[in-house]
C-alpha cells in the first residue's frame, strides 16, 4: 500500500493522507462485475438494433438516435458527477447503477413503441455512467489504476464470452423482450455481485482546489482529440455491427460465436497489457493501436465473405 503525500503542482496545496486499495481476488472480482455493467449497453446493442428492427421495423436512422441517446447520456452522467466523485461512494454508485439499468432495461422489454423506448434507453445511459463513475473511483485509489482497469477488462470479456453465445440464443427463442430482460438480470447480479465488494466511502479529497479543464497540457488534449474521434468513429459503426453481418449471411447466434472468439482475443491482449503497461511507451502505442482498429473497421464494413468478416472483428476487438 502506498500513500500520497505530494504536493499538488497546480494549487501549491498539500494533499490529504490517502492509503491506496490494494490487489487482491475480491478487488479482480469487484472490477470486473463493474465493468461488464459499465459496457452491457454498447457491447450488446448490435443485438438489440437488429431485434428491435425486425420485430417493429424501425429504420436505420431511429435506431441510430436511439443508440446515441444512450451514449449521450452515458457521457453527460460522468461529465456532471465529475467535479463531484470525491464526495461519493463507489459502493453505493454501483448498486445504484444495476438498479437503474435493470429497471429500464426491463421496461424495454414491455415497450413496442420508439418514444417510451428512447426514454429507457436515455435511463440505460444514467446507469451506465454511474458504474463506470464507480469503477474508476475504485480503480483511481489503487497503486496501477491502468493496471486495474486493463484487469477489469480482461474479467469483463471473459463474461462477455458467455454472454455473446446465449444472448443471441435468447433471442431466437424469446425474441427482444427476453434479451432485454437478461441484460436487465445480469446488471443486477453484476451489481450486487461486484459493488458489495467496493470501497463503501467517499474518498478523501486530495486538493483543496480541483484540477481545471484549461490547466490540461497540450500532450493531453491531443490524446482526448484522437481518444474522441476513436470514440466517434468506432461507436458510429460497432451498433449495426451485427446488421453488417447480417447483411451478407451470417445470423445472429453465427455472429455471437465469432464475437465470442473475438471477446476471448480481447481478454487475452488485456491481460498482456495489463502486465506490460509499466513499461509499454505510450507515445508509439497508442498511435499503433488506433491505426489497426481504424483499419479493421473499415474491413468490417467492406468484406463481403464471412471469414474476411471474422478476422476483421478479431482484429477489432484485440486493437
Amino acid at each position: 500500500m502506498s500513500v500520497n503525500s505530494s504536493t499538488h503542482p497546480v494549487s501549491g496545496v498539500m494533499p490529504t493522507r490517502t492509503v491506496s486499495i490494494p490487489f487482491s481476488v475480491a478487488l479482480v472480482v469487484a472490477l470486473g462485475a463493474i465493468t461488464a455493467t459499465a459496457h452491457l449497453g454498447n457491447n450488446f446493442t448490435p443485438y438489440l438494433i437488429g431485434g428491435l428492427i425486425d420485430l417493429f421495423g424501425f429504420s436505420p436512422l431511429q435506431m441510430g438516435v436511439w443508440s446515441m441517446v444512450e451514449l449521450l447520456a452515458y457521457a453527460a452522467t460522468m461529465l456532471f458527477i465529475a467535479p463531484h466523485v470525491v464526495r461519493l461512494s463507489p459502493r453505493r454508485l454501483a448498486l445504484a447503477a444495476g438498479a437503474l439499468i435493470g429497471a429500464a432495461q426491463f421496461s424495454s422489454s414491455l415497450l413496442d413503441s420508439f418514444i417510451p423506448l428512447l426514454v429507457t434507453r436515455a435511463a440505460c445511459g444514467l446507469g451506465f455512467g454511474l458504474a463506470n463513475t464507480a469503477l474508476n473511483l475504485t480503480a483511481a485509489r489503487t497503486d496501477s489504476p491502468t493496471r486495474a482497469i486493463s484487469i477489469g477488462l480482461a474479467v469483463q470479456t471473459i463474461v462477455y464470452t458467455l454472454i455473446n453465445l446465449a444472448l443471441p440464443v435468447v433471442g431466437t427463442h424469446h425474441g427482444t423482450p427476453g434479451m432485454f430482460i437478461m441484460l436487465a438480470v445480469l446488471a443486477v447480479l453484476f451489481t450486487i455481485a461486484g459493488g458489495s465488494l467496493l470501497p463503501d466511502r467517499p474518498n478523501a479529497p486530495a486538493f483543496q482546489t480541483p484540477i481545471q479543464w484549461n490547466h490540461l497540457k497540450n500532450n493531453g488534449r491531443i490524446v482526448l482529440i484522437a481518444i474522441s474521434l476513436f470514440s466517434f468513429g468506432s461507436l458510429a459503426l460497432w451498433p449495426f455491427i451485427e446488421r453488417a453481418a447480417h447483411e451478407i449471411g451470417i445470423s445472429a447466434v453465427i455472429y455471437g460465436r465469432y464475437q465470442s472468439i473475438a471477446t476471448l482475443a480481447c481478454a487475452v491482449s488485456n491481460t498482456v497489457f495489463g502486465v506490460l503497461a509499466p513499461r509499454i511507451p505510450r507515445r508509439w502505442s497508442l498511435p499503433v493501436a488506433l491505426l489497426i482498429c481504424g483499419l479493421s473497421c473499415a474491413a468490417l464494413t467492406l468484406v463481403s465473405n464471412e471469414a474476411g468478416f471474422a478476422i476483421a472483428l478479431i482484429v477489432f476487438n484485440v486493437s
